[in-house]
């Protein structure tokens, strides 16, 4: 229930979601092998993006990208309060441009409901005729209680 989007990015580009932006702070080439369990030979380099929420609260993803024995594996970075995965999927050495895919999840996204306001320009000659329908309503109702009235004292 994602919606992905593939962009080619720069250090220092901005990409802006549903509910933050994201922006591209630069390549990360001392990894914790350890931690990712990495060889000594692979190649691994991790893209850190630095995420503003709209309440300006910043979070930071590291999606990872490892060339093992000549195949590229990725590692995917996912920031659950938000509902966003980034993947990094290629890397361009000529140009220093990166290939990330930004997965936002679609229950993030807001349905609204438009209304659209129309100008009648008669409204006017309908709001008087409505307060001469009630002018005449309570002077035939005073009217008729007068005859009640003079009707009960003649008799």
């Amino acid at each position: 229930m994602y919606q992905t989007q593939n962009k080619i990015l720069a250090i220092g580009d901005t990409i802006v979601t549903s509910n933050s932006f994201v922006i591209v702070k630069g390549l990360d080439k001392d990894i914790d092998r350890a931690n990712y369990n990495l060889n000594d030979s692979d190649l691994a380099v991790a893209a850190i993006l630095s995420v503003e929420d709209v309440n300006k609260k910043i979070y930071t993803a590291k999606p990872l990208f490892v060339i093992r024995n000549f195949s590229v594996f990725v590692q995917e970075s996912e920031i659950p309060e938000l509902g966003l995965k980034f993947v990094f999927s290629k890397i361009d050495p000529e140009t220093g441009k990166i290939e990330l895919s930004v997965s936002d999840k679609k229950s993030n996204k807001k349905d609204f409901v438009i209304m659209k306001a129309i100008i009648f320009p008669g409204i006017n000659i309908l709001w008087m005729g409505c307060l001469l329908m009630i002018i005449g309503s309570v002077v035939a109702i005073r009217k008729r209680v007068n005859q009640l009235k003079k009707s009960n004292t003649a008799a």
